[in-house]
């Protein structure tokens, strides 16, 4: 399969990569389409071999583009050009990351000396729940050892009871 002819023929259809199109959604019109662009380049593996070629496209596009990305700080290290990068510039308005949630507040993200207290106030509960359970098994052992002291067994069936 031409890959460039297939590049060339999604971008022929902005149904199949532009999520803001109205018919993005309607799956039956994008597979019409697909099998559309397998008959056009005459692929033996049909619309299926197509959709998958581009997906792998798209997304090792993708996957060089993140590469590219640094942060603050980060040496940027050299990344190759993919080979259908300048052809494939039309998906990049598209293309655009989502935006994360995070479980960590502002406020905790601003206040880096008050996480140092609560580590050390962490470590201190910890320490008195240490304490508290060593405490607990001390009076468990305790009051065991004194009820085996006084222990007398009682009869637990009743053949045992009208045994006595």
């Amino acid at each position: 399969m031409d890959v460039e002819k297939l590049i060339e023929e999604v971008r022929r259809y902005p149904v199949l990569y532009d999520l803001s199109n109205n018919k993005y959604k309607n799956n039956e019109y994008r597979e019409r389409v697909w099998k559309k662009i397998a008959e056009d380049l005459q692929v033996e593996g049909g619309p299926i071999t197509c959709k998958t070629k581009w997906i792998h496209i798209r997304d090792q596009f993708r996957r060089i583009l993140k590469k590219r990305k640094t942060t603050t700080g980060m040496a940027a290290g050299p990344v190759r050009k993919y080979k259908y990068e300048d052809i494939l510039q039309f998906i990049l308005p598209q293309m655009s990351e989502r935006e994360t949630l995070s479980n960590v507040s502002q406020s905790q993200d601003e206040d880096a000396e008050g996480d140092e207290d609560d580590i050390e106030e962490t470590q201190e509960s910890d320490t008195l729940l240490a304490e508290n359970d060593e405490l607990e098994k001390t009076i468990e052992n305790a009051e065991r050892n004194a009820s085996n002291d006084s222990f007398i067994p009682e009869a637990h069936t009743q053949k045992e009871k009208d045994f006595c």
